[in-house]
């Protein structure tokens, strides 16, 4: 798992626009912010992922600690010296996020629990995420789920050495029903299950329609989504749920190289339908380097 911490630092890429990244220099607040993921085959996009949300605790679910030189040579790294990896092969999800907030609940105000594949991405009314959990989370307490948006695979066949949010910027109409959550470490109980929590009596879950809002599982969030980029190429897909089977296998053709004719809508690939660069935008904005990504053509 990985600890993402978000303090009073000024090069949050959570930041909107370079506008607001300007103004925010002096903008400070009371409570911090870390993020708990679990982590698996993930590397391709692993550092983009880091760079988007700054700071983390990580959970590496491999079996073979197969993050462990890129922690040990990070330590002195500016920004991925805020990451913490801890080594934990358990297939049970749930078990590794309880231990990750237990660990870190007395060190951070809220946690949130997303996966090296999400990318919170804040309307353009908010100044950042801690600019959403400001106004819908810190007045009352509890949890706040933010739905998932899942950006489709924008019809790539093959991974390329791009990143992920300037390669896929095609996303579903409507945000989807699934979520995921950031907590109050005050208010927490336990993992519900990996996406959601149980907070404690006289607290609730939000969602983030208006300030005060509880969740309803038949309203989307409003102030953030959840960028889920599920699918990435066609290849990447596969080999996340027919190869590795993480995603379940039952789908698959029996040699793992495409899915079954028969597939349920929600489990076959799609390639999204709506052009949408906003994390790109966020990405570019705030850690500058990625720019460069600009020139380069993309023929997968």
């Amino acid at each position: 798992t990985t600890l993402l911490e978000l303090k009073n630092i000024h090069d949050s890429v959570f930041k909107v626009d370079a506008q607001q990244l300007h103004d925010s220099h002096d903008f400070k607040y009371n409570f911090t912010v870390a993020i708990c993921a679990v982590v698996k085959d993930a590397e391709a996009y692993f550092e983009e992922w880091i760079d988007y949300h700054l700071m983390a605790m990580k959970f590496d679910n491999s079996k073979q600690f197969e993050l462990q030189r890129w922690f040990q040579n990070t330590r002195s790294h500016p920004i991925y010296q805020r990451v913490t990896i801890k080594h934990n092969p358990s297939p049970l999800q749930n078990e590794i996020m309880n231990s990750c907030i237990r660990e870190n609940k007395n060190q951070h105000d809220y946690i949130a629990v997303i996966d090296a594949d999400e990318f919170f991405v804040p309307s353009s009314s908010y100044r950042d995420i801690r600019d959403i959990l400001k106004t819908h989370l810190v007045p009352f307490g509890g949890a706040l789920s933010v739905n998932w948006i899942l950006m489709g695979s924008s019809n790539r066949s093959v991974y390329a050495p791009l990143p992920v949010t300037k390669r896929f910027q095609y996303r579903e109409a409507a945000p989807s029903g699934i979520i995921k959550s950031i907590v109050h470490t005050r208010d927490f109980v336990s993992m519900r299950n990996p996406h959601a929590f149980e907070v404690r009596n006289g607290t609730f879950v939000h969602n983030t329609v208006y300030a005060g809002s509880k969740q309803n599982l038949h309203t989307a969030s409003g102030a953030s989504d959840n960028a889920k980029y599920r699918y990435t190429s066609r290849k990447e897909y596969l080999f996340k749920r027919c190869y590795r089977g993480t995603l379940g296998s039952e789908w698959c053709t029996k040699d793992g190289k495409s899915l079954k004719k028969d597939t349920p809508y929600h489990i076959q690939i799609r390639p999204g339908v709506v052009f949408d660069d906003t994390a790109w935008r966020i990405l570019t904005d705030n850690v500058p380097k990625y720019k460069m990504y600009n020139q380069f053509e993309d023929f997968n």
